[in-house]
């Protein structure tokens, strides 16, 4: 990904820039912390007890721990990309 905006005169100066660099930095860093706390709390198997048998808790509960932790995994990678982007911009000669 390429952001084509640069920092100007008479528009945006780098600190703003970098701003945007640290927010994303902070989405990424509430991503892993959600991750981190539904695959070894909210999609623990004792959350699955409506299963028909503990088999089944622990493959619904596998399942759904790979699905949502793939999902995160790409709103970090897409977070990352505009991370990279935003830093060819800040330290892309004037």
């Amino acid at each position: 990904m390429k952001i084509n905006a640069r920092i100007n005169a008479n528009g945006n100066d780098r600190k703003d820039f970098v701003a945007a660099y640290m927010a994303l930095t902070a989405v990424d860093e509430a991503v892993q912390n959600a991750m981190s706390a539904l695959a070894t709390n909210v999609l623990h198997g004792r959350n699955y007890p409506h299963a028909d048998s503990v088999d089944e808790s622990i493959l619904t509960a596998a399942y759904d721990r790979e699905a949502v932790l793939a999902k995160l995994k790409t709103a970090i990678d897409a977070s990352r990309d505009v991370q990279h982007a935003l830093m060819g911009v800040i330290t892309a000669d004037d």
